[in-house]
This record gives C-alpha cells, structure tokens and sequence, in this order.
C-alpha cells in the first residue's frame, strides 16, 4: 500500500469510527429522560415540574418522566442527578432553595455553580404577604410602623428556617429595620393555619396558596413581592410600591443537569423549553398557579444563579440561620 492509499484508508476509517457518535449525539433523546424533583408531589413546585414533563413529551415525542427525590431541604435529589452521567439523560428541576443551600447547610453535599450545568428557567413567582383576619391594618406602610413601634412585639411564621418565606422576611426586616420573633413551622401548610388561628401576625407565603386563603376570608393578603403585581391577584400591590422601593424576593424554578452534559444537548433543552414556555396554554395554567415564564440562555440562566446564590447567602450569613 503506497502513502497516499495509507492515508486515504485512514480517512475513512477514521470517519466510519466516528459515525456512530454522531448518530447517537443525533438521536438525543433516544430513551425516557428523567426530570428529579426535590420536593412532595402536590405543591407548587411538582405543578410546574409535570406541567412541563408533559408538554415537553408532547412537543418532542420523547419520554420526559418526573421523579419525586425529597428530603433536606432538596439535597437528596440534587446529590443523585449530580452524580448522574452528564448525558442529558437525568435533569434536575432546579428551585431557588437549591441557591439557598448553599450557605444554609454546612456540607450540602453539591455545589450549584460546579456541579451542575445550567439549561434554562423555567417560572418565577412572588410570595404573597399575608396577615391574620384581626390585624389592625392592610397596608404596608401602616403594617411597618406598626412594628417599629413596637420592636419584638409581634411575630412572623414560615415554612422553615431557611425556606424561601423566611429569607423574604428577613429582608425586608433588613430594608425596614422592623424587629419580628420568627417562629418556624414543619411546612407552609401548618404555618398559614397558625397565622389564621392568631397564632402569629404575618408570615409570606406561596401565590398559589396564599391568595387562595385570602379570596376564602380566612386571612388578609397585604402585598407581593415581586416587582410587579400578580395575575393572579392583580388588586394587590407590591411592596416597592407601596412602601420600600426596590424590593424584590421571588421564588423560580429551572432545569439543570449534571456538569460535563454536551452543550448540544443543553442547546436543544434550552430551546424546546422555550418553545414550550411560549405556548398559551402553558402560559395561562401558570398564571393559574401565580407564576410567570421565565426565558434565558444557559449561559444568562447562569449568571442568574450565581446572583441568587449570592445575593441569600448574604442574608443567611447576617441572620445566621442554620438548617444543620
């Protein structure tokens, strides 16, 4: 065989080696893809995580099966899909508790930033502020100087410690330098039946459970915190309207998977989730739920993680909550 044959067989040899990966590469999603969710099915977060399961098997006519992993706060789930293959194959539903981990566990076991791969928001929502029926006032600016004149007077419940209702109060106490007793619950549920039972003042809650009491006449729904009202209970305002500037603390949810997942592969999620999150019915079954579609790149979805990472560490670092 002379050089120039040797290097044309090479060539092709080379380049039938290299098919197969390709046409596997190709085929993504070739088997079901399962989508981990860190929380109880039935609450807001399961919602949302089947809502889109379910579109995306529509749209694709791939298998998008959700997996119920709770248990500390989230981490359970999170360390499976982390030491997951990176192939696309195991996707994380990915909450802003997972951000909040990391600085209230000592050891979460993962790191967010380093071990797992962006791939797209999915929703955000605010949290609804929310008081008991015999509260002297439904405004905030009232509700604020009400407890500045009475520092440690009055207490405030939620979900847990470190929990995304705890957190927003504990930033608006920073932004107001209102003084409240936190007494953490085992979950929203007992929480919001303490508020209504007089047991505490106030507490923040999720939209789709919070407006929903408040429409029954159990409670008071003061304001959001988001930095618009919500669809789904448009008449109330928002707190930086009303009365800080500024304010903003939102739960959201996304998809990631584990660090080393192809970019071809997150390319492709990132878009069919979009084209999912678009569709109108999708859009309106969220708004049902007091949540809001979110589109970004991986790389923007990113960089967003990194910010919410950063910006509750610094209020988990001042207050001092632990979960260990």
């Amino acid at each position: 065989m002379n050089l120039k044959k040797f290097y044309r067989w090479s060539a092709i040899s080379l380049a039938m080696m290299l098919l197969p990966a390709a046409q596997t590469q190709a085929a993504y999603p070739d088997r079901p893809v399962k989508l981990v969710i860190t929380y109880p099915a039935g609450g807001p977060t399961d919602l949302i995580a089947r809502k889109l399961a379910q579109k995306l098997t529509e749209k694709t006519g791939a298998n998008f099966v959700v997996e119920n992993k709770g248990g500390a706060g989230g981490n359970i789930g999170a360390n499976e899909v982390v030491k997951s293959a990176p192939d696309g194959y195991t996707l994380l539903f990915l909450v802003v508790g997972h951000a909040i981990n990391m600085s209230l566990y000592k050891n979460p076991g993962f790191d967010v930033q380093k071990d797992l791969t962006p791939v797209s928001p999915v929703a955000s929502s605010p949290l609804i502020l929310l008081t008991n029926v015999s509260f002297p006032t439904s405004d905030v600016k009232e509700m604020l100087e009400l407890f500045k004149s009475k520092p440690g007077g009055y207490t405030y419940g939620s979900a847990g410690i470190g929990s995304a209702p705890h957190l927003a109060m504990e930033l608006l106490k920073k932004k107001t330098g209102i003084d409240l007793l936190h007494i953490p619950y085992r979950g929203g549920a007992p929480a919001l039946t303490a508020l209504m039972g007089g047991e505490t003042s106030v507490m923040f809650d999720s939209m789709v459970t919070g407006s929903k009491a408040a429409q029954g006449g159990k409670i008071k729904a003061i304001a959001v915190s988001g930095s618009h009202r919500s669809a789904i209970a448009p008449q109330v305002p928002t707190i930086a309207e009303t009365a800080v500037p500024g304010f903003e603390a939102i739960t959201w949810y996304g998809i990631a998977a584990p660090a080393g997942t192809p970019k071809s592969v997150v390319q492709w999620l990132n878009s069919q989730i979009s084209s999912v999150l678009a569709e109108s019915d999708v859009r309106q079954q969220f708004a049902d739920w007091g949540a809001e579609p979110m589109k970004m790149s991986p790389d923007e979805f990113g960089d967003f993680i990194k910010s919410e990472t950063a910006q509750w560490g610094r209020i988990i670092k001042e207050t001092g909550a632990t979960a260990d």
